[in-house]
């Protein structure tokens, strides 16, 4: 369970555990896009993984107070997927909106949260993308359909 506290500290797991601490340091990137290694979360340690890629995101970008929001929804989102997906690609615009990507070899989906505590994502079927069928959806809980797609993901 990952929430997020006044202080726009990142927490992880049960209440008083900083997902700052817990990680530990990590330099800033200097770009905003964060690539896969074509893996999947397999375990907590693959899970931390995905979660120290947000955060090199976010102390890239710290600077902007609009991405707060932004942060704290892409650490629910982490928080909520299952172990067995892919590793998505990570990205920001720097603006106001962080991005999760699987791109496989005939599946592609794509997951956006802009810190209005809704989750956007559409997924490709027969060469077309389509939206998600839950339109308000948070981000701590992953939808059921893009749940299966990307546990079929390829």
């Amino acid at each position: 369970m990952i929430s997020w506290n006044t202080s726009s500290s990142p927490k992880l797991g049960p209440p008083g555990v900083d997902l700052l601490r817990v990680l530990g340091p990590i330099a800033p990137t200097s770009t905003s896009v964060i690539r896969n290694v074509g893996q999947h979360l397999s375990s907590f340690g693959d899970l931390r993984f995905l979660l120290d890629l947000v955060r090199q995101l976010w102390s890239a970008h710290s600077g902007n107070p609009k991405l707060a929001p932004c942060f704290r929804d892409a650490f629910e989102f982490v928080g909520a997927l299952p172990l067995g997906v892919p590793r998505p690609q990570v990205w920001t615009d720097g603006v106001c909106e962080v991005v999760f990507e699987w791109i496989g070899r005939r599946d592609h989906a794509v997951v956006s949260v802009e810190g209005d505590g809704v989750l956007g994502y559409t997924m490709r079927s027969a060469g077309q993308f389509i939206p998600g069928a839950h339109e308000q959806s948070p981000p701590s809980k992953v939808p059921a359909d893009l749940r299966e797609y990307l546990s079929y993901f390829e």
